[in-house]
């Protein structure tokens, strides 16, 4: 086989030579039949420029002074025309060929015709209006009727040899064409004898391949199928229907086949997917479900091509394979129903915890505002700490179980950068220096002031990075860099980068650090503790907005993590007004509604409030809630959004639409997840605010102040004096 293929090979590179040179023969005679005309008209013009030459010279004979001299402007005229029209003709090719054909430059020629033209009519001018006598004006005309005879005697010859040239070339090349043809049909009628000696052998193997192929295919459950694209049939190897059950449909329609036997909802799959292969060459490759012959739904993959993967895709034949994939699938789908109830049961019990963990933050948070001895005010700090530590590990839990199951959204706000980033580092502060470390920030010049981004979720991944490049280094320091690469005036990419002097990274636990619950051995998570949720995090955040992020370390000599983000620049937002501080004995004794269902929160929001000296009103529900605002008029209302018999919203509706003493009263929502559809949500029912749970004792203080300032048509933006 590999001799006959050589063979054909050859076999047709000769044809094509031969081909080749039939339509180099064509093109050859086109061209000099070509020039041939072209050597024609060239001699036409030069016998219409030496006919009106002649007339010329006779005209002077008779000429005399003081006659019209129409007539030879007119011979003038016509002789200029003829160079003119040869200029245009000339080409780079007619040009060579002359110059070759003759020492004259036939382009010189034609020029100096036209010089000597317009000199002779220049004269002729001049004459008319009596600035040359008629002696000057007939020595003129002479000298050019010389010159043009000159001329057109030099440019003959090299039209003529020109043309003989050509002919020449022409005769040589067809000779030589007739020559190589021979050669090449002998050597050619040689293969193609040969060639039939072959053809026996290869079609008696070609048998022997077909049925090897025919038995491998039905021993296994893949079939071949072949779709006729100008019919619609479609014909597939029998044994794969009988594989599934189905009888062996033979040439059918193919669209028919699958309307009737795919699955509805697989339909419109199958069509996108075949469409963007005609159109984008993006593979043909899709799984299915086909009804077997029991009636159950079993998956199929579905593989084919145009043939080349052409252009326009209109080949009359297609073809492809088909496998039952039914096994394979399900188990793919399983594994992914077990990933997604892991996450879902990580998210549920994280958020079960935080409930009773925020019961423990709130009491010891108000515990440690009472007034205690010195040893119990440590205990408490360190029982604070814990609850603290505890709550980052569910925090980190649910973000990656929210990662996982794609239900991060992300919130895109006009940021500060450089307050962004210093402010997420002076959280970190305290905890340097507890370990004696530098802590630095660096911000380039070229930085934009304001960009869009998330702010919540970069500050996010900062804490990150930072809070472990200070857990990681014991002496030296932590520098924290901002770089920009603008792409234009608008748009850029920002590069944040977390450098410490720490221990480092070796080179074999580099590839771990990104993987969850993950790091780069155990015992660095004995030593340091942790979840190794962090950097997993990191990384999903920083790809679902857009950036990337990795790492450049030396085991021993520390590590530089950075993350980059494509930013969209913005103007600076309008001033807002000065923060100004009230007096919290202006805002001490408020009457505050809490509707709140869990008893554990409701301790906890009593507890947080009374030490200041509010007065609190517990409603268990909504219903109780829009009750207790119909009956007193209270300062600001804090209301769950999730709560039995009327949730926080409704509640909300009713309070505003109402009530006659707090429709205009500050409704804050407590929520666990406050995302930014729910805080849209929230405004949308009125809600002044939104804080989340846990709730934190100095948020909830500033809020309650901004909404007490905000009722009383001060300023917002108020704090704790």
């Amino acid at each position: 086989m590999f001799m006959s293929s050589a063979r054909h090979s050859h076999t047709q590179a000769r044809l094509t030579a031969i081909n080749v040179l039939f339509l180099a023969s064509a093109l050859v005679s086109i061209l000099c039949a070509w020039e041939i005309s072209k050597g024609a008209t060239l001699h036409k013009l030069n016998f219409l420029h030496v006919k009106y030459n002649y007339q010329l010279m006779e005209e002077m004979t008779s000429f005399e002074e003081n006659r019209q001299i129409g007539a030879l402007t007119e011979l003038i005229l016509n002789i200029r025309k003829q160079p003119v029209a040869c200029l245009e003709i000339i080409g780079p090719v007619e040009a060579f060929a002359m110059r070759v054909a003759g020492t004259y430059d036939a382009v010189m020629l034609c020029e100096q015709d036209i010089v000597d033209a317009d000199r002779a009519l220049g004269a002729l001018a001049s004459y008319d209006e009596g600035a040359l006598s008629g002696e000057q004006l007939r020595a003129e005309l002479d000298r050019a009727s010389i010159a043009f005879a000159a001329n057109s005697a030099a440019f003959e010859p090299l039209v003529k040899h020109t043309v003989d040239a050509v002919l020449w070339t022409m005769i040589v090349l067809i000779s030589l064409k007739g020559i190589a043809i021979a050669y090449f049909g002998m050597r050619l009628s040689n293969r193609i004898a040969d060639s039939f000696v072959e053809l026996d052998a290869v079609s008696k193997e070609a048998r022997q391949n077909a049925d090897r192929l025919n038995l491998a295919l039905e021993s296994s459950n893949e079939a071949i199928w072949e779709w006729d694209q100008s019919t619609g049939k479609v014909h597939a190897s029998h044994h794969f229907f009988q594989h599934i059950g189905l009888p062996d449909p033979g040439e059918t329609d193919l669209v028919a086949w699958l309307t009737t036997n795919a699955h509805p909802e697989d339909l419109g799959g199958l069509e996108a997917s075949w469409a963007a292969h005609l159109s984008d060459k993006e593979v043909h490759d899709i799984n299915c479900r086909i009804r077997d012959g029991k009636g159950a739904w079993r998956w199929v993959r579905i593989k084919g091509s145009v043939p080349g993967n052409s252009e326009n895709g209109q080949e009359s034949v297609v073809s492809g394979t088909l496998s039952d994939v039914t096994d394979f699938v399900e188990a793919q789908l399983q594994a992914e129903k077990a990933n997604a109830a892991k996450s879902e049961f990580l998210a549920t019990v994280t958020h079960e915890i935080r409930t009773p963990m925020n019961g423990v933050l709130g009491m010891l948070s108000a515990i440690s505002r009472e007034r205690l001895e010195p040893r119990q005010q440590d205990r408490i700090h360190v029982a604070l700490q814990s609850a603290d530590s505890l709550m980052n590990i569910l925090n980190d839990i649910l973000d990656f179980s929210r990662l996982d199951a794609g239900s991060v959204e992300l919130e895109m706000l006009d940021s500060e950068l450089t307050e962004l980033t210093t402010s997420a580092v002076e959280l970190l502060r305290q905890k340097a220096e507890e370990k004696k470390l530098r802590l630095e920030v660096e911000i380039a010049d070229d930085v934009p002031e304001f960009v869009s981004v998330d702010p919540t979720r970069v500050r996010q991944v900062l804490i990150n990075l930072v809070s472990n490049a200070i857990k990681f280094t014991d002496a030296g320091g932590v520098a924290v860099r901002v770089a920009y690469r603008g792409a234009n005036d608008e748009y850029g990419v920002v590069q944040f980068s977390v450098q410490d002097s720490g221990i480092g990274v070796a080179d074999a636990d580099k590839k771990r650090l990104f993987r969850r619950f993950s790091q780069a051995d155990a015992s660095i998570t004995r030593k340091f503790g942790g979840t190794g949720l962090g950097l997993a995090i990191s990384q999903r955040l920083v790809e679902r907005m857009g950036g990337e992020i990795g790492f450049d370390s030396v085991a021993g000599l520390g590590s530089t993590f950075w993350f980059t983000l494509p930013v969209n620049i913005v103007e600076a937002p309008e001033e807002t007004p000065d923060i100004v501080s009230i007096d919290s004995d202006r805002v001490a004794r408020l009457k505050i509604l809490a509707a709140e269902d869990q008893v554990v929160n409701q301790q906890v929001l009593r507890a947080l409030l009374e030490v200041d000296g509010h007065v609190i009103t517990i409603a268990e529900n909504g219903e109780r809630a829009v009750a207790a605002a119909q009956e007193e008029r209270f300062d600001i209302i804090l209301m769950d959004i999730q709560m039995p018999v009327m949730d926080g919203f409704k509640a909300t509706d009713a309070i505003r639409a109402h009530s006659a003493f707090n429709s205009e009263t500050p409704i804050i929502a407590l929520t666990a997840n406050p995302s930014r559809e729910v805080r849209e949500t929230c405004a949308r029912h009125g809600m002044t605010d939104c804080i989340a749970k846990p709730i934190n004792l100095e948020t909830l203080n500033n809020v309650i102040v901004a909404a007490f300032a905000a009722e009383d048509k001060k300023t917002p933006t108020v704090v704790f004096g």
